[in-house]
């Protein structure tokens, strides 16, 4: 269709649908095709070529479904693209106030032109991908991207408020999309809407599904002013401040035994710790500008600020203290002393830990923990069971743990020998763990990480039988999978 017939083409194709445009309207649109078609080779706009196809399949595609529901604004746009289904919605309801969300940079440098060259007011541009760090205040989400809809629900849960809508417009084929809702986005959205329609005079199929938030959305953000000498807690913004200078050792072993405290991170560690009544807990850390969206965490990091114990970082301070990059709340906990171990047993198998890498005594304590193993005897030369990655791999367990310090591993063989102890080891040329039969008391030791077991520990060793390639089991793993065979066994 020639190009100087497109004022009467897009008028015609809009009215075929029951749309009639005004005359500012039908300008503006021809505006943004022309801006389309100069643009979508650089830009990578958009697919579609023809004439007929950009006018019906994006245009009048993006504001037919109004038939069928009402939007109420402010309106989020996911995954906006060149403009669709925002930018046309704009131009028909210019009253509403629209975010268009859109990360790619050749497409947001579009997006601010076609805004500029149709002289839209009340609309702006989102040049990043919509995450759980991201907030908006609006009323209704709408997307045409090609994403599964759980994953968009994932994506809004958190700032959609109660009743607010997500809208959902697919093609044909998105039974699939249906199955695939996780359990919880199905307590938390119901569909209140499912659409099946024909673009009138096309043979285009369109499906419209509209989801309603039926839980209640929460945000609380923390600043470092909220007005002239009032804040939510204790400013930190330098990094010659003493307390400052006092966190930072508590990401370090020396000086966690220094201080006798830690820094914890994860919210359900520290939720968890905050129900404890045998722990202390001192401190909370936040940055300037952190939004909590959970109310019952809320109240943990309230308590924090009555009592005059919350501390609201610079970003750049909070980062230096953040090791895991977790972006969330810090908590300043006591570091429990280890007691020497009294060379007393428990009933059943205790768990000696020779593991150097913190890592793997985290998560050989999580598994004892979870399978009732009462005692763990950490030998010297292992890693300290509240260096922050044992901490955060146990995942809170070391708190809940006997956990002993225990004698070298050169002292090891006296000390059984003179209490008469027995102690079983994990050796992969030792006999086969299925065909053993466990102790009434034991020690159990899995080799080290690395070179395994000294020579005169592997008598009385047991070995996990393997399958395939591989000639040696994660160290951690070892012992979960031995503590598990005795209990099968008992």
């Amino acid at each position: 269709m020639p190009e100087n017939n497109n004022k009467i083409s897009i008028r015609k194709f809009f009215s075929d649908c029951g749309i009639h445009l005004s005359n500012k309207e039908e300008s503006q649109f021809r505006s943004f095709y022309s801006l389309i078609k100069r643009y979508n080779a650089p830009f990578d706009l958009t697919r579609l070529r023809s004439f007929a196809d950009i006018i019906i399949k994006h245009f009048v595609d993006s504001i037919y479904f109004t038939n069928f529901t009402e939007i109420e604004p402010p309106l989020l746009d996911i995954g906006t693209g060149p403009g669709f289904p925002g930018i046309p919605l704009k131009i028909m309801n210019p009253q509403f106030h629209i975010i268009l969300a859109e990360p790619r940079h050749k497409r947001v440098e579009f997006l601010n032109m076609i805004i500029d060259e149709l002289q839209l007011k009340g609309i702006e541009v989102y040049p990043h991908l919509v995450t759980d760090k991201s907030f908006f205040q609006v009323k209704s989400v709408i997307t045409r991207a090609l994403e599964e809809i759980n994953e968009t629900l994932d994506r809004v849960s958190h700032f959609l408020p109660s009743e607010g809508r997500v809208i959902f417009m697919k093609g044909p084929g998105y039974k699939k999309d249906l199955r695939n809702i996780s359990g919880e986005n199905r307590v938390k959205f119901i569909l209140e809407s499912e659409i099946i329609y024909t673009i009138p005079k096309t043979g285009y199929e369109r499906s419209l599904l509209i989801y309603k938030n039926m839980s209640e959305s929460f945000k609380k953000t923390y600043r470092i002013m909220l007005s002239e000498n009032e804040t939510h807690g204790i400013v930190i913004s330098s990094k010659d401040n003493r307390r400052f200078k006092n966190f930072k050792k508590m990401i370090t072993v020396k000086g966690i035994k220094e201080t006798e405290r830690l820094i914890v991170s994860g919210k359900k560690i520290i939720s968890d710790l905050c129900s404890e009544n045998n722990i202390k807990k001192f401190s909370m850390i936040i940055y300037d500008g952190y939004w909590e969206g959970d109310r019952n965490f809320d109240s943990i990091i309230k308590n924090f600020s009555s009592s005059n114990d919350l501390f609201i970082l610079k970003r750049s301070l909070f980062n230096e203290l953040d090791q895991f990059k977790t972006e969330k709340p810090l908590l300043i906990t006591e570091a429990p002393k280890v007691p020497q171990w009294d060379f007393s047993l428990s009933e059943g198998c205790s768990l000696i830990i020779p593991f150097q890498d913190p890592v793997n005594t985290g998560a050989v304590i999580r598994s004892a923990l979870g399978l009732g193993i009462k005692k763990i005897i950490m030998l010297s030369e292992a890693s300290y069971p509240f260096h922050p990655k044992s901490v955060r791999t146990s995942g809170g367990a070391v708190f809940k743990s006997n956990i002993v310090m225990g004698p070298s591993l050169k002292e090891l063989p006296e000390i059984i020998k003179s209490h008469r102890m027995e102690i079983i080891t994990l050796d992969k040329n030792g006999k086969d763990i299925r065909e053993f039969k466990f102790p009434e008391t034991f020690l159990l030791m899995p080799g080290i990480e690395g070179p395994g077991l000294p020579p005169q520990f592997k008598i009385n060793s047991l070995a996990i039988p393997m399958a395939g390639s591989i000639n040696s089991y994660n160290a951690a793993v070892s012992a979960a999978i031995a503590i598990y065979e005795w209990i099968r066994g008992k």
